[in-house]
């Protein structure tokens, strides 16, 4: 590499810049270190101290799409440096023949710009100005904030014109108000799952609170500014802020003295890997979603672990007290009212052999974010019995299946959740979908369709192929011959598999979940 391509753009990015324990801790992504011995990367501040930077190899699965390889090797940064009023700071390369200062860019949702002069953001207890090539701190008081403020907007009035004046209005009004936002004795329940109403575990809770609680629930938030400043308003507000997701102003918003944070994540078990290094987000970014947080619940002991390693948070932060929509499959009424009410809607499967096919989305390289799985449906629908009929329940991600659905034994359920369809079913046909676990708790049997295990994109907690209760089967060929057997029983390794991964779901879930958060509503009264 030539000294000259150091100043390329793009060899350095900022995407976390954070302020704790009195240390400004910047991490990124690099390209200055693949030739490794040849290049030294390091910042100094402006008396001359230098700060090494931690780096480790790095492939951003985000860089070109879909999960391919980038045409450039990465490294990833970390540089811890103490905190101070008056610290200026900038970025260097060492070749060993001279030192080359860096231009860094910055990830957009940080709040600093590179290209628009006297960018700034606040920061636990400082201000953090962008200063040419250099970052500049100063401690956050009402002067330093009118003097930040000023040098911004003129630079930026002369760059935009006398417009830009009234969003940035908005935005400093919109930064004060959630400041200055006193706490208030209720539940905030916020989630990005739909839009207007809530899903699964919050929906279940919510029902069932009689505690001060309000509702706030959209989808893809951070594309309305509407939105995400009365969702991030409504978090700041409240003491208790219970979620099922990752929630985009948490990786913004820091918890105040007094908050507490739930996290009810959407899915039960541990199957597909996720959480951070598996969501495609760089690693620090995406622990930034979950720092905060007071209480996870999980399903069972076993995997507490995992979920703590998935967000990165003190494992006796997570908690086997169950999950709450699992509830309704210990009410043996709401079972019978729910079979009849999918018979009522799906009169053709009376009297037959009902299998549910609930197969997951699919991500794979080069290809749309989801697609609809390529299954020889003709056959399958050829090969079932008069007395059989598959339901196929799509993933939510899948898109719609478009044209006319013309097989007689596949009935195509668009509408209808698939938890209401469980009820009714014989056999679950899956892939590697979550959907096993509450599923093992009805006690049927399953096989695991997996066509495209080879190439599937994802990892998995568990063993595929030894820890699965049901058969595996690799070719539609193999399941036709399995459906035409009609004699489906549940795996002996059924009981084992839901001890291991559900037992703290008992059907006393939700009360220890509102028990939970009415306990941190009381802490402090």
């Amino acid at each position: 590499m030539q000294t000259s391509d150091l100043k390329a753009k793009g060899m350095l990015k900022i995407r976390v810049l954070e302020i704790e324990n009195g240390q400004l801790i910047i991490q990124g992504t690099e390209k200055l270190s693949v030739q490794d011995g040849v290049i030294r990367f390091f910042a100094a501040d402006e008396n001359g101290n230098e700060y090494a930077a931690d780096i480790q190899p790095y492939s951003d699965p985000g860089s070109k799409g879909g999960g391919e390889k980038p045409d450039v090797e990465e490294c990833r940064y970390s540089i811890i440096i103490p905190a101070a009023d008056g610290l200026c700071v900038a970025f260097y390369a060492e070749t060993g023949q001279q030192t080359v200062e860096l231009s860094p860019g910055y990830d957009k949702y940080i709040g600093l710009n590179r290209k628009e002069r006297h960018s700034y953001m606040i920061k636990s207890g400082y201000i953090v100005i962008c200063r040419g090539i250099s970052l500049y701190l100063m401690k956050d008081t009402a002067k330093n904030r009118r003097h930040a403020e000023t040098r911004y907007a003129l630079s930026s009035i002369r760059k935009k014109g006398a417009g830009w004046l009234k969003t940035r209005a908005g935005e400093i009004s919109l930064r004060n108000e959630i400041e200055k936002k006193k706490l208030k004795n209720q539940a905030a329940f916020v989630s990005v799952r739909a839009d207007d109403h809530l899903m699964g575990n919050l929906e279940r809770v919510y029902s069932e609170a009689d505690f001060p609680k309000i509702f706030y629930s959209k989808k893809d938030p951070e594309k309305t500014p509407e939105y995400m400043g009365e969702m991030s308003k409504l978090i700041a507000s409240s003491k208790v802020l219970v979620t099922d997701d990752y929630l985009y102003p948490l990786r913004t918003i820091r918890k105040k003295e007094g908050q507490f944070f739930i996290q009810l994540w959407h899915a039960a078990g541990a199957f597909k890997k996720f959480g951070v290094g598996e969501s495609g987000m760089f690693p620090e970014v995406d622990a930034l979603y979950h720092r905060d947080y007071d209480l996870v619940a999980v399903s069972s002991e076993y995997v507490r672990e995992i979920y703590a390693k998935a967000f990165r948070v003190d494992a006796d932060k997570v908690k086997a007290i169950g999950i709450p929509r699992t509830d309704k499959w210990y009410d043996p009424e709401y079972i019978e009212n729910t079979r009849k009410s999918v018979k009522d809607r799906v009169p053709e499967i009376s009297g037959k052999q009902i299998i549910l096919y609930a197969p997951s989305f699919r991500k794979p390289p080069g290809r749309e974010r989801v697609y609809i799985p390529e299954v020889d449906y003709k056959a399958i629908n050829d090969a079932l019995g008069e007395d059989q009929i598959m339901l196929l329940c799509p993933h939510p991600l899948m898109p719609p299946f478009e044209g006319v659905w013309e097989y007689d034994r596949i009935k195509l359920l668009q509408n209808i959740p698939t938890d209401d369809v469980m009820t009714v079913a014989d056999l679950l046909i899956t892939d590697y979908s979550s959907v096993i676990f509450e599923f093992s708790l009805l006690n049927k049997p399953m096989m695991f369709f997996c066509y495209d295990y080879d190439t599937y994109d994802k990892d998995f907690y568990l063993d595929y192929e030894k820890d699965l209760p049901g058969d595996i089967i690799r070719s539609t060929e193999e399941l036709i011959v399995r459906l035409k057997e009609k004699d489906f029983k549940a795996d002996d390794n059924l009981s084992a598999f839901r001890e291991k991964y559900m037992s703290a779901c008992d059907g006393k879930s939700t009360e220890r979940v509102v028990n939970a958060i009415s306990e941190y509503l009381n802490r402090g009264r």
